[in-house]
């Protein structure tokens, strides 16, 4: 037998992966959730919300307030 070990190197600077919308704060569920996180950062539903009709704008830079998503928290919950 060799005496073979493998070692995993951890990086803590390595991107880690996302499981919470970066607007709603509620977990990913569904594979559409994850596809909109790694193109827009956030869920199916905050997409669908605040992205879809300003696609434009948000390529652009554009992000919903902190009074928006604080309404769209409250009726999401």
């Amino acid at each position: 037998m060799s005496g073979k070990i493998n070692l995993v190197i951890y990086d803590e600077t390595s991107q880690k992966e996302k499981f919470f919308c970066d607007y709603c704060n509620l977990a990913f569920e569904t594979f559409e959730d994850f596809n909109k996180r790694n193109t827009y950062g956030c869920c199916q539903e905050c997409y669908m919300t605040f992205v879809e009709s300003r696609k434009k704008e948000w390529k652009d830079g554009w992000r919903p307030s902190k009074k928006e998503l604080k309404e769209y928290n409250y009726l999401k919950r």
